[in-house]
């Protein structure tokens, strides 16, 4: 059996100099990694802190694993940050469990703890049989791919080091070490669906096979590889993708072109770059987002969670809040030579257009001019071959997206509307002008 100090060195999650915040509950498995992290203090030059959070839920018990863990950290001589929080409020007010509402309370607290200590990791003692218990979990309760990666060895700055670690070398560990700990009563309390994973299903499929755990681990990091092959391609697919504070847009047949495990991906992705929560977007929701990138209807549109709307407009998916649009700055004058950064968008006079910028061409008398780079007004209108339309009008029928008009760069004078960008447009003639407009992605 591996020592834990080695299963904590082979994670690699700690480097030498780390600061790291502990989260001690006072239970053996956060005693256990408290204990270990300060046995390598010398050894990585290591900082350690430890934090303890009250839920609420066990007044009774809240005073003596407060006073254990204390006693702890000033026999190991490290600092010790204790806080609390009120877990039935906060699940009664965000509709959340009792399990998720102090799960969330608890994350807020090492969070807010690591910054005041400007702590490097936040290590948490999370081991191989929790990451098996939150792989059946998430599969009773309908997962993909990354609800069977299990418990993520990292998240931002928490680092899980003891997650190849068993239950049983824990406790042995810290039966060989002397530790005290705390027992949580509620552990054992069956009606919670972990406790009842844990001390029902898991041990049938010890007694089915006694490696169980250890094949579910490799199994976890067989998954998290292919998770992270997918993960690239999606992000690889939406480079191309466009951020507004309006929303997003994208390509609707990029997605499509793209194979079925990454275009649901995407549609997800694209959905949390929008404000949307994950959580809350099921299958069904990316189903019909995927229809909509297939529909003929250029204007078909469907309700998401989150008081979002995934629409097409045009050859784009857009997926934004269901009302409101991104407000661009008021005009700003555009500069004669070099670039003019406005709402997003960089304008420049003169020169070769770009690929894949929006242009705008205006005779050499016009852009002689004192010019100015504005969002649209009510009331605009602008002169074309076939006579004065109004800027609303001229934009459907260049088909520039709804979300995307507000924001739009309209070019003009003292006087009037001289151009709008469009992706495309032809030259006029030899001496005209041009006027790149090229988005600022985000």
């Amino acid at each position: 059996m591996i020592p834990l100090d080695e299963v904590c060195r082979a994670s690699g999650l700690l480097k030498r100099g780390d600061r790291v915040l502990c989260a001690l509950s006072g239970g053996v498995d956060s005693v256990v990694l408290t204990h270990v992290l300060c046995a390598l203090r010398a050894e990585l030059a290591l900082t350690v802190a430890a934090a303890h959070f009250t839920h609420g839920l066990r007044p009774v018990a809240a005073a003596p694993e407060r006073e254990l863990v204390q006693a702890l950290c000033a026999s190991l001589g490290i600092e010790c940050f204790c806080g609390e929080g009120d877990t039935r409020a906060q699940a009664e007010a965000c509709g959340q469990t009792p399990e998720e509402a102090a799960r969330t309370l608890r994350y807020a607290f090492l969070e807010r703890t690591a910054d005041a200590w400007q702590a490097d990791k936040i290590a948490t003692a999370h081991h191989s049989e929790d990451n098996l218990e939150t792989m059946l979990l998430n599969l009773a309760r309908g997962t993909g791919l990354r609800g069977l990666c299990g418990i993520p060895p990292v998240r931002g700055r928490i680092v899980r080091p003891l997650l190849a670690a068993s239950r049983t070398q824990i406790e042995q560990y810290a039966a060989a070490q002397g530790l005290v700990w705390a027992t949580d009563e509620t552990n054992g309390d069956v009606r919670y669906a972990r406790n009842r994973i844990r001390h029902e299903i898991v041990p049938a499929l010890l007694e089915i096979n006694r490696s169980a755990v250890q094949n579910a681990s490799r199994t976890v990091t067989l998954l998290r590889a292919d998770s992270a092959f997918l993960e690239d391609a999606v992000q690889a697919l939406l480079a191309t993708a466009q951020e507004y504070a309006g929303g997003v847009a994208m390509e609707a047949k990029r997605i499509l072109q793209a194979p079925s495990a990454v275009a649901g991906r995407a549609v997800r992705a694209l959905y949390a770059r929008a404000g949307g929560g994950l959580a809350d977007m099921t299958q069904a929701h990316a189903d019909a987002v995927l229809a909509l990138c297939r529909a003929e209807k250029p204007s078909a549109q469907c309700t998401l969670p989150g008081k979002l709307t995934a629409r097409r407009e045009y050859d784009l998916l857009v997926i934004a809040p269901r009302q409101g649009a991104e407000t661009a700055e008021n005009r700003c004058a555009l500069t004669p030579v070099g670039d003019t950064v406005w709402g997003g968008w960089t304008i420049t006079v003169g020169g070769q257009p770009k690929e894949g910028c929006a242009v705008a061409y205006l005779a050499q008398a016009e852009a002689n001019t004192a010019l100015f780079v504005r969002a649209r007004r009510p009331g605009d209108t602008i002169s074309t071959a076939g006579g004065t339309k109004s800027i609303k009008k001229y934009m459907i029928e260049q088909k520039i997206p709804q979300i995307m008009r507000d924001s739009w760069p309209v070019i003009c004078d003292n006087k009037k509307i001289r151009a709008v960008p469009l992706f495309g447009a032809p030259a006029p003639h030899e001496a005209a002008v041009a006027i790149t407009a090229r988005r600022n992605h985000r």
